[in-house]
């Protein structure tokens, strides 16, 4: 495991030295030489950080002051002070804010590949757990998406004097709700199994239908107009339908939060083939508040919410298998206007649509022989 390291020091030699030391190991390693380049560093999100090694004398902000100011924005992020002072008192108080390890001037370089190899231990021996809280958490947020399909429909069953062919058609709606959960147990069932996603070809028209017509009672409950735009249908990618769903539902129910106090609700949903037929661009627009432009560039992080009763999973999500498929995801948005949500997918080539399906004809046929023998 490669760590990317902060050195901070106001010496450039000590800092210089240890850059050395832990790049010929394989480490990556950032230079700060006071505290606030530091916690610049840390607030930029360029790069991920798995280690921050500080002195604790330094002008303006000590090691130990630094370390009180990155807990409060990086609450585990492992820090490692290097000291020439044997204080008690400021040893007690750097552990009472989670200090990692300590080391002493003049550094050790045996010491301190040693000391950084125990917190590369301590992250690994809690990564496996904190990965299980990640996708459970991500698991709960894709099931409150057919809950919220089961909630409305029943509601419009309550509210409907008519109870015919309106009847029938919420019943059934609640039942593929319910599928999609039982889908979704699998999940939780093979949780920590090394399960391959199913890869095949997947229709976006008929994706999207399925997924708008899932929240239907939704939008009438909330008085949303809908608007498609698929001017060629058929179009195709490779990937795992399950997944490419979630990311629909998704974008669905955000445009949908987003319009929550809006007079003008409006969804759009849309699926071009870009001009050179490679790619295809689903995009989801909303009427709703918008998101402020200071915020466009975490809106993806984990965790990370602008709602009150959000808990910053859906974009995540969204990312996440998006990526797996080599597509790309972004947004455009104006406060009090609303957001445009893109997704691009690379397109299933006319010569690989016909060869899966030869593919699929050949293992039917095979499938008949056997079942004949």
């Amino acid at each position: 495991m490669k760590m990317n390291i902060i050195i901070v020091d106001d010496e450039v030699m000590i800092v210089e030295s240890i850059k050395m030391g832990l790049e010929d190991k394989g480490h990556r390693v950032f230079e700060a030489f006071n505290a606030q380049q530091a916690l610049d560093l840390l607030s930029n999100g360029d790069h991920r950080i798995d280690l921050v090694i500080t002195d604790y004398a330094m002008p303006k902000m000590n090691g130990l002051e630094l370390l009180v100011a990155i807990r409060k924005s990086h609450p585990t992020l492992p820090v490692m002070i290097m000291t020439g002072y044997a204080e008690t008192r400021m040893i007690i108080e750097a552990l009472n804010n989670q200090c990692n390890s300590f080391i002493e001037k003049p550094v050790s370089p045996d010491l301190l590949i040693a000391e950084i190899e125990k917190i590369k231990q301590h992250i690994l021996q809690n990564t496996k757990s904190r990965n299980l809280h990640q996708l459970l958490s991500r698991i709960v947020h894709q099931i409150n998406n057919p809950l919220t399909a089961i909630s409305c429909f029943a509601q419009m069953i309550r509210l409907n004097q008519d109870n015919g062919v309106h009847l029938q058609e919420s019943v059934a709606e609640i039942l593929a709700a319910v599928k999609q959960i039982s889908l979704i147990n699998k999940d939780i069932i093979n949780a920590g199994r090394a399960e391959k996603s199913k890869c095949e070809p997947v229709e976006l028209d008929a994706l999207l239908d399925s997924c708008l017509k899932m929240f239907n009672g939704l939008f009438i409950l909330k008085n949303i107009q809908v608007e498609k735009k698929i001017p060629v249908r058929g179009l195709q990618v490779r990937g795992d339908q399950f997944s490419l769903e979630q990311v629909f539902k998704n974008l669905i129910l955000n445009a949908v939060d987003a319009m929550d106090d809006r007079t003008e609700k409006k969804l759009s949903a849309s699926i071009m083939l870009s001009p050179d037929s490679t790619s295809i661009e689903i995009a989801i627009e909303d009427t709703g508040c918008g998101i402020r432009e200071e915020l466009l560039s975490k809106i993806f992080d984990p965790y990370f919410t602008g709602k009150r009763d959000g808990n910053g999973l859906g974009l995540e999500i969204i990312r996440d298998v998006v990526e797996k498929h080599d597509g790309t995801v972004s947004v455009e948005s104006r406060v009090g206007i609303g957001s445009k949500f893109f997704v691009h997918l690379p397109a299933m080539q006319r010569a690989e649509l016909r060869d899966t399906l030869q593919q699929d004809d050949k293992k039917r046929v095979g499938s008949v022989s056997m079942d004949t023998l």
